[in-house]
């Protein structure tokens, strides 16, 4: 009976994540940027009249920019949540190691979103050393400051 219990609750669980990650896709790309916009006009609540400072410096498409690169990292967090909470559920005999593993990919997404358009010079010298090791340039794999094995592991990150 407990099984069959178990068993049940995981379409009620899909259903709830499907509907509240629509409702927030929803509210971030319809509801939110108006709202924004009529708060940099000072045409809001009071509270989000204030939250924007510096309309003279700073244009509304610079606020709803922030607002979209907020969206995606929120929406990964919630189907990180949604993805824990179904493996706890499924009742899986390694519920709690995959949990756990669900819940580094979620947060190396995360932070690979949040990162996606910052290159650091060290990111261009790993790829270097990276393409050195695929060239087989060995007098020049080789550093005194970056480490070997982020260099290992970017040619099998990109499936070389």
């Amino acid at each position: 009976m407990k099984r069959y219990m178990r068993g049940s609750r995981i379409p009620l669980l899909l259903a709830l994540m499907v509907i509240s990650l629509g409702l927030w896709i929803v509210c971030a790309k319809l509801i939110a940027p108006p709202i924004i916009e009529s708060a940099y006009r000072g045409e809001s609540w009071s509270f989000l009249n204030r939250m924007i400072r510096g309309q003279a410096t700073h244009p509304a498409s610079e606020y709803l920019q922030d607002w979209d690169a907020l969206t995606m990292p929120v929406l990964l967090g919630g189907l990180g949540f949604w993805l824990v909470v179904l493996l706890i559920s499924s009742g899986l005999p390694h519920a709690s190691l995959a949990t756990a593993f669900v819940v580094q990919i979620m947060l190396a997404a995360k932070s690979v979103w949040l990162v996606r358009e910052g290159i650091t010079p060290d990111a261009v010298s790993y790829i270097r050393i990276a393409q050195y090791y695929l060239s087989g340039q060995t007098d020049l794999m080789v550093s005194g400051v970056w480490s070997p094995l982020l260099s290992w592991l970017i040619p099998m990150a990109l499936g070389v």
